[in-house]
């Protein structure tokens, strides 16, 4: 009755991969079990699920945030973890970081759509060795997962200005742009949404 057919979930790395100090009433497999019932319970009701991280981190800290982009230490292996659990539902889909925001938030730089990018040394001033969104996407598709894979722009996912200049090489055709936008955001005008959204989705 509420017309919808679409769950985005947001998950914890550190939660699914059981590490930082996380209970293990809550964390690992018992983490995973849990995701993967809620899952199968919204597909088998004909809902598509986005699963998407939410909170990470890297090293030894306890993931309790957002973080500006993916880190090296724990995201490939969270995201091989998950595109191995459910690469067999094509109604599961992969958003691989809840609204990314390098380079300190800017909001249309072509060094913070590097960074998005690429990752490692193109991102100057990070606290932490990034992982991109190629990277990320590669490892994704090396588990032999098709789903289709979401990828938000950078200023907390609502700058879309050069996510086709910078898109990465996807083997499938399963990627697509994600994009948010709040009364906060730099772009939400009609004209902004004609100049960015409107040119990606065509």
């Amino acid at each position: 009755s509420w017309n919808v057919n679409t769950v985005r979930m947001g998950l914890n790395e550190h939660c699914w991969l059981g590490i930082n100090g996380v209970n293990s009433a809550y964390g690992g497999q018992n983490y995973i079990d849990a995701i993967a019932s809620y899952v199968t319970n919204f597909t088998n009701n004909g809902f598509a699920v986005i699963l998407e991280s939410h909170y990470g981190g890297p090293g030894t800290n306890l993931a309790q945030g957002q973080q500006p982009m993916p880190n090296s230490d724990h995201s490939p292996t969270f995201w091989t973890g998950v595109a191995n659990r459910f690469k067999s539902n094509s109604m599961v889909l992969f958003d691989l970081l809840n609204e990314p925001y390098p380079e300190n938030n800017a909001q249309n730089t072509n060094s913070a759509w590097a960074c998005w990018r690429d990752g490692g040394s193109a991102c100057q001033g990070s606290s932490y060795t990034v992982v991109g969104f190629q990277s990320l996407l590669n490892t994704v598709r090396s588990t032999g997962a098709t789903n289709i894979v979401l990828i938000g722009g950078i200023n907390y996912a609502n700058s879309l200005w050069q996510w086709l200049s910078y898109k990465p090489t996807d083997s499938t055709g399963n990627l697509v742009a994600s994009w948010h936008v709040y009364t906060t955001n730099p772009c939400i005008t009609t004209s902004c949404w004609d100049q960015t959204v409107k040119v990606v989705r065509s």
